[in-house]
C-alpha cells in the first residue's frame, strides 16, 4: 500500500488513551486527520483513583501538533460514563465514526492470589467497558449507516493471567 490511510472528516473515541497503546492509537488517528475523543479515567494501573490529567495532556498534545481532540475523563465501566464519552464526541464533532476500545487495568497480584473482586474489577473495565461504550455508540452508527469498532487487549491484563513479572518467572504461552 503506497497511500497513507486517512481519517479526514471522521471522529474517533479511543478509550484508555491517556497512556501507552491508547495514547498511540489516539495520536496516530489524529495525525491521519481524525478528530479524537481522548477517553481516560486516569486511575492507577490497578483501577483505583481517577484523574483528568492523562486525558487532558494527550488531547493538548494532539492539538499542539495541529490535530483536533477533546478529553473525556470518565469510566468506561460505568454506564453513565460510557454514555458521556460518546456524548462528548457528538457534542464536540457532531458524529461518531470509530470506537477503539483499549481501556484496561491490571491488578499486579499473582493469578492464584487474586480475589474474585479483583477479577471483577478488571472484567468491568475490559469486558463491560468495551460493551458499554460500543452500545452507547451503536445507535449513532446505525443512524449514520457507518461505524467501525476496534477492540484491543491491553498487555497488562494478559500478563495478569500468566502472573506478574514481579511475582513469578515469565513463560510465553504456547499457541493453541
Amino acid at each position: 500500500m503506497t497511500e497513507e490511510l486517512r481519517f479526514d472528516g471522521r471522529s474517533a473515541i479511543v478509550t484508555g488513551a491517556g497512556r501507552g497503546l491508547g495514547r498511540a492509537h489516539a495520536t496516530l488517528l489524529a495525525a491521519r486527520g481524525a478528530r479524537v475523543v481522548v477517553a481516560d479515567h486516569g486511575g492507577a494501573i490497578d483501577g483505583h483513583g481517577t484523574s483528568a490529567t492523562p486525558a487532558q495532556d494527550v488531547a493538548e498534545e494532539i492539538c499542539s501538533l495541529g490535530g483536533v481532540a477533546v478529553p473525556a475523563a470518565r469510566s468506561v465501566a460505568d454506564p453513565d460514563g460510557a454514555e458521556a464519552i460518546v456524548e462528548t464526541a457528538i457534542e464536540a464533532f457532531g458524529q461518531i465514526d470509530i470506537v477503539v476500545n483499549n481501556a484496561g487495568i491490571h491488578d499486579p497480584g499473582a493469578f492464584e492470589e487474586l480475589t474474585a473482586a479483583q477479577f471483577e474489577r478488571m472484567l468491568s473495565v475490559h469486558l463491560f467497558g468495551t460493551m458499554l461504550v460500543t452500545r452507547a455508540a451503536w445507535a449513532h452508527f446505525r443512524d449514520a449507516g457507518y461505524g467501525r469498532v476496534v477492540n484491543t487487549v491491553p498487555r497488562p491484563c494478559s500478563a495478569a493471567f500468566r502472573a506478574c513479572p514481579a511475582t513469578a518467572p515469565q513463560k510465553e504461552p504456547s499457541s493453541v
